[in-house]
């Protein structure tokens, strides 16, 4: 197979050239933008069979009238003292230009009334300490220590992880700091942004500062690698040439499949502006990587004499199977993803595979072309000089170095692994268990907006109050709008309050979240009486009036005591479900039947990492296997096979230990897990590219222990590809480098375990853990080694007869082996 490609691309190097060019173009002209097709959030890709998500799409038919689906809360401060009257109206002003514009009739026809907002902004309502009644829970007591604060309630129609949450977030920002720079803006008062909104747009606007940094430090870092490793600017371009046309390509193709998601029923697909960080690492890395084992092997024919044309074909007959190999690893491994129940999970590895595989396809048809295209200047300033043999060549430092290490690992292999695992046992039993966060205010820096504004929140009022639980109560015949339904209403909210960690609820008995006394029917229907003459959106509020639904659902408000992302409460929601599930299984409760589900921010987050912890083992295990497979089907020794495997699960334990330790010393109290995208992509992405440089490896111990034998062909092998594969290591962990400058804290752990992972597997797993391993079953059991793949073993071409030579250049030999 590879012979015959390798034929066609030298012989035909200009049409591959031009096919790229006009296949890259073409579908660029006709693809949607990037931007315009991806998606953005978590929650909402949750299964649908989650209690947060059953919640949502029983409150939007339950409660069509609530367009509300996120909220900005403008916090106005004043640390030290009471507000006063001048700091009221700087709030009056921040709730006239949020305030939406009613319609006017003029002539018969609707007209806005002006206004002088920020931006159209997509808010349906405000609430503030003017609102009637509910208003009223919306100004702190006044403390010594920490002075008094107002809120002003922004409720968004948009989903607070949308992306218009960013323009909504810097039009907020804009007006505050038009405010304070105003002549008459009181001396120190103090306004901050918090809610779920400003969150969300945060999260949007740090995603795409860190999707824009990786992208350009990692383009820098391959071509500063490049330079140093070449030292040719030609043999810079070619890689980088044959990689961004085939990013290009393939996300303009992925692009173009997502218009079929709305044409064609069966099909369901959706990508993620953040997906682009790993398509961009990993194609990068990886194409520099396929890219750097060809032109290394191409200078090698080349240096044994051969003309350009037939050194290239040889090249590609050579080293092309070993490249789709371990392409395979990468490409099966991420596809198993799509057996997650998570959604972003589910659509990102396959969409990364087939990126991946378009890269190694312009690896290996582009690249080599272009090479062809240029002739022996792709090597300026240098030259391949046949008339030196490689014997007569003085070994550089490099190769000295690698020498010294094949040598010393096959004199004394046990001692060397045994010690090596020794060393990392500590860190591999650290990362088997390690804490994960589900905190989304912690990923973020801490001089952003919402999370100065949500400390400013938070020294006023109960840490709940930026992310409420929302119970929607679904009960046939419920009766919530009669009195008897009010009077079950208000025992459910009493026994709520009961609940350790729970310090506010908002019900149709207690609208303002007031801790209700003994149970007083006259005085529950009597306030309700109140609440619905002077604020009839508070009944509205709790009270379906869906026709379907009339009567039979109702929700409560539940403010936690604790951050709605911490672990506490999380422990205070599982107890509240717990206390509801009990009451609708209960055959003698009034509550018998009912169908109790819980939205919030706290719901999403538990149910998230219900859905996490279940995929990850899953998709551990799947990928697990499915690299196993592919190495076996290419190696054919299973039980060499499964040590490679362990030993990139145990490079995983080690690198996920060494990040957690890391990062808890580095955040100190504010650390409380990692981010919970680490485990899931560092072990699906170390798992499948951690066996690339195991491949390479192995597959040259074949080769050069048919010429030499077991133990002296495994030295060679060692020797000759530590400096290459040490290159490659570099270059990846130097691509995977570049997320370190985003500005999100799971981005910056994922950067840091990804390269610390990569160049584990590069200098402790390829050059120690491996090699030691080999020696030790080579000398025990196996001697003599049939190699696995006829065509990964081919010998060199200087010492084969002319016609072995014309045979790798034509179609391939019968005796090819099995790719």
């Amino acid at each position: 197979m590879f012979g015959a490609l390798g034929h066609f691309v030298t012989r035909h190097w200009l049409l591959v050239i031009l096919a790229w060019g006009v296949a890259a173009i073409g579908i660029h002209l006709i693809a949607p933008r990037w931007d315009d097709v991806t998606h953005d959030g978590d929650l909402a890709y949750l299964p649908a069979e989650m209690t947060s998500v059953r919640a949502e799409r029983l409150l939007a038919k339950a409660f069509p009238q609530d367009r509300s689906r996120s909220q900005m809360v403008l916090v106005v401060e004043r640390a030290q003292g009471r507000l006063t009257a001048e700091d009221y109206a700087v709030a009056d002003q921040l709730i006239e230009r949020l305030t939406p514009v009613e319609p006017v009739e003029v002539e018969g026809a609707k007209a806005a009334q002006p206004v002088a907002a920020p931006s159209a902004l997509p808010v349906v309502d405000v609430w503030s300490y003017r609102t009637p009644v509910l208003g009223k829970k919306l100004t702190s007591a006044y403390q010594p220590a920490t002075g008094q604060a107002t809120l002003i309630v922004a409720q968004l129609s948009t989903e607070f992880m949308a992306t218009q949450n960013i323009e909504v977030l810097g039009a907020v920002e804009g007006l505050l700091e038009e405010l304070q720079r105003g002549p008459a803006f009181p001396h120190g008062l103090n306004l901050g942004i918090s809610g779920s909104a400003a969150v969300g747009g945060d999260m949007l606007a740090a995603a795409k500062e860190s999707i824009d940094k990786t992208e350009l430090t990692t383009v820098i870092l391959v071509v500063a690698i490049l330079l140093i490793v070449y030292r040719a600017p030609l043999l810079v371009v070619v890689p980088l040439a044959a990689i961004v046309i085939s990013v290009s390509m393939a996300m303009d193709s992925i692009a173009l499949a997502t218009l079929f998601t709305d044409r064609v029923d069966w099909f369901h697909f959706k990508v993620f502006k953040t997906t682009k960080i790993f398509i961009i690492t990993i194609l990068f890395g990886s194409g520099t990587n396929y890219c750097l084992f060809l032109i290394a092997r191409y200078r090698e024919e080349l240096g044994r004499g051969l003309a350009t044309a037939p050194a290239l074909a040889i090249t590609i007959r050579q080293v092309g199977a070993a490249l789709a190999a371990s392409a395979m690893t990468t490409i099966f491994g991420l596809s198993m993803m799509v057996f997650s129940d998570f959604g972003k999970f589910r659509y990102s590895g396959p969409v990364i595979a087939v990126c991946l595989s378009v890269c190694l396809l312009a690896c290996v048809t582009l690249a080599p072309a272009l090479v062809r295209a240029l002739g022996p200047k792709v090597f300026w300033p240098f030259k391949v000089d046949p008339t030196s043999s490689q014997r007569d060549r003085r070994p550089s430092l490099m190769d000295r170095l690698w020498m010294g290490t094949s040598d010393w690992i096959v004199r004394r292999p046990g001692p060397i692994l045994a010690v090596s695992i020794v060393i990392l046992l500590f860190p591999a039993v650290a990362g088997w268990t390690v804490p994960i966060s589900y905190n989304l205010i912690n990923e973020l820096s801490a001089d952003r907006a919402s999370v100065v504004g949500t400390a400013m929140l938070r020294r006023h009022f109960p840490a709940g109050d930026t992310g409420p639980a929302t119970v929607v109560v679904h009960q046939e015949n419920g009766q919530f709008d009669s009195k008897a339904g009010e009077r079950r209403i208000a025992v459910l909210t009493k026994a709520l309050y009961e609940v350790p960690g729970v310090v506010a609820v908002r019900s149709l008995a207690e609208p303002l979240g007031d801790k209700p006394g003994f149970f007083n029917p006259f005085r529950a229907s009597g306030q309700r009486k109140i609440i619905a003459k002077h604020n009839p959106r508070a009944t509205a509020k709790f009270l379906s009036h869906a026709p379907e639904y009339l009567g039979s659902v109702t929700l409560l408000e539940v403010i936690f005591e604790d951050d709605p992302f911490s672990q506490a409460a999380t422990a205070t929601l599982d107890r509240i479900t717990t206390l509801l599930h009990a009451r609708a299984s209960d055959e003698s409760s009034d509550w018998h039947g009912a169908q109790f589900d819980v939205t919030g921010t706290t719901a999403g987050t538990r149910d998230l990492r219900v859905v996490i912890e279940s995929d990850q083992w899953r998709i551990m295990q799947l990928v697990t296997i499915a690299v196993l497979a592919v190495i076996i089907v290419l190696l054919r020794r299973p039980v060499i096979c499964l040590y490679l495997i362990a030993s990139v699960v145990f490079s995983y334990l080690v690198t996920i230990g060494i990040t957690e330790t890391f990062f808890a010393w580095l955040y100190a109290g504010t650390f409380e897990g990692l981010d919970w995208k680490v485990p899931m992509f560092l072990f699906v992405i170390l798992v499948a590219i951690g066996q690339d440089y195991n491949i390479y490896l192995v597959t040259r111990v074949f080769e050069e222990q048919e010429r030499h034998g077991a133990i002296e062909g495994l030295r060679r092998a060692v020797t000759q590809t530590g400096g290459i594969i040490t290159s490659c290591g570099i270059i990846m962990a130097g691509s995977f480098m570049s997320m370190l400058t985003g500005s999100l804290r799971g981005m910056l752990e994922l950067g840091f375990a990804l390269t610390l992972g990569i160049l584990l597997d590069t200098l402790v797993v390829r050059s120690v853990l491996v090699p030691a391993f080999l020696a030790i079953w080579f000398r025990r059991y196996d001697q003599a080694p049939v190699r696995p793949i006829e065509v990964l073993a081919t010998e060199p071409a200087a010492n084969k007869p002319a016609s072995d030579v014309d045979e790798l250049l034509g179609a391939p030999a019968a005796r090819g082996g099995w790719l």
